[in-house]
């Protein structure tokens, strides 16, 4: 109990050397009186001096030391009680307000225990969203470090083939417009003198005409005409008659390609329209 004498050890000690020197005290009181007897001795021999001849008296006698013994053992019990009296006394004076402040900060000291542990946990917590934080971010810088790699090899190849590509097409595009340059001229030299004027002569005598028109300006509008001229030979000397039949019909053809295309089935048409008439 912290309100205890702090004594105890130091009061043994003495009470061992009390009784040690009072069992001195005894043994000298026991030996033969051949020398010089103290004081204290003389005094207790002529106080018991008048109950020598009791016997139950000398039976019921006790040695000095053990009645001291018997009486520190006493003022050992006593001081003790006082002791705890006076640590239930200062407990009683205590106030109940130091009981509830006390009771106050063991709760304080509780929270303030839990609330470290909560601090310790959300750091933990923390350093390892950091750590998860920066293997993402690692990650993420890789990846992008790949996609700008993957997009530069793409643009450079990407880049070589336009440039292949254009240089083919810079080195061929001239010999490819002069060959169809030479095949357009060779196909409209063909064409000339059927778009100028094509003469069939059949068997009655007659044959038919290709004319193109032109349209205001001077133009070439594309569009050719059928015409059917009869030439007749009585005698040697022929007769050309210009006139144009009416049941002559006009083929009208778009354009030049569709001519050069259908220009056989074109002929046999009208052919067979001027025999008709």
């Amino acid at each position: 109990m912290p309100f205890l004498s702090p004594s105890t050890g130091s009061s043994d000690g003495l009470v061992e050397s009390f009784l040690h020197d009072m069992d001195a005290l005894d043994h000298n009181a026991l030996k033969p009186n051949t020398s010089k007897v103290t004081p204290l001795p003389k005094k207790r021999k002529q106080a018991t001096h008048p109950s020598q001849n009791n016997p139950e008296t000398k039976k019921k006698k006790q040695p000095s030391w053990l009645k001291r013994k018997q009486e520190l053992e006493l003022l050992r019990q006593q001081t003790q009680a006082m002791e705890t009296r006076v640590v239930y006394l200062q407990m009683k004076k205590t106030s109940p307000s130091d009981n509830s402040h006390f009771f106050n900060l063991q709760k304080e000291k509780t929270s303030a225990l839990v609330e470290k542990q909560r601090c310790i946990l959300a750091q933990n917590e923390n350093m390892q969203l950091r750590s998860k934080f920066m293997r993402q971010y690692e990650a993420l810088q890789l990846a992008m470090a790949t996609g700008e790699y993957q997009l530069k090899e793409l643009q450079r190849v990407l880049s070589g083939t336009l440039r292949v590509e254009l240089g083919t097409l810079r080195a061929c595009r001239t010999h490819v417009f002069d060959m169809m340059e030479r095949r357009l001229d060779a196909r409209f030299h063909k064409l000339d003198p059927v778009s100028g004027r094509w003469h069939h002569v059949t068997r009655e005598g007659g044959c038919c005409v290709m004319r193109k028109y032109s349209v205001d300006g001077g133009t070439t509008s594309g569009i050719c005409q059928a015409r059917s001229q009869l030439c007749l030979y009585p005698d040697g000397d022929h007769e050309t008659s210009q006139t144009k039949s009416n049941s002559v019909r006009d083929v009208v053809i778009s354009s030049y390609s569709q001519l050069v295309k259908s220009r056989h089935q074109f002929v046999q048409n009208a052919l067979f329209d001027t025999i008709r008439s």
